[in-house]
């Protein structure tokens, strides 16, 4: 569920993927940190990305919005320039986000 494109949660950050997919699995860390369950899960998703002529584009491109997902998340709308105008504006992030759906 963590890994596959299409799982409930896929857009998450990975943290949250993993912890959804435990909870939804009922695997234990042990079970998750097996070696062999480890190799299969990179099985499925080195087949998951050769199932696309473009799986290293979207693999970085995920990685990037992941980037850029964090980014937003720590913006500070308090912080203010020397003279007192705000670093970063509501509506610039959310015309950002807009821009941003439209990719996806």
């Amino acid at each position: 569920m963590a890994i596959d494109w299409g799982a409930p949660g896929s857009k998450d950050t990975p943290a949250n993927r993993h912890k959804y997919a435990m909870e939804a699995s009922g695997l234990t860390e042990e079970e998750f940190n097996d070696p062999i369950f480890k190799a299969a899960c990179n099985k499925y998703r080195e087949l998951q990305d050769a199932s696309s002529t473009v799986g290293p584009m979207i693999q970085m491109f995920r990685n990037k919005l992941h980037e850029i997902q964090l980014f937003i998340e720590s913006i500070d709308y308090n912080e203010r320039t020397d003279t007192g105008m705000p670093v970063f504006k509501v509506k610039d992030t959310f015309d950002s986000m807009q821009q941003l759906s439209k990719v996806l």
